[in-house]
């Protein structure tokens, strides 16, 4: 029979994650320009979205203790 350690403490326990994700951005007919007194762009034209999505997943623990 194996025996285990009587006395420990727990330093962290630790999730491994694994995902994936996924992000798409589009603009249509946005144009800057740099202003000539100042350190600003002026911006101009049509409109822009973006959306995403993502998700994860536990594959395991990371249990890390210290036998005292």
């Amino acid at each position: 029979m194996r025996s285990y350690p009587q006395n420990f403490r727990f330093i962290s326990i630790s999730p491994i994650t694994s995902g994936r994700y996924n992000y798409q951005f589009s603009s249509q007919g946005i144009s800057s320009s740099p202003r000539l007194l100042s350190d600003t762009e002026k911006v101009s034209g049509g409109g822009s979205y973006g959306f995403g999505y993502g998700y994860s997943y536990t594959e395991g623990v990371l249990i890390c203790v210290e036998i005292l």
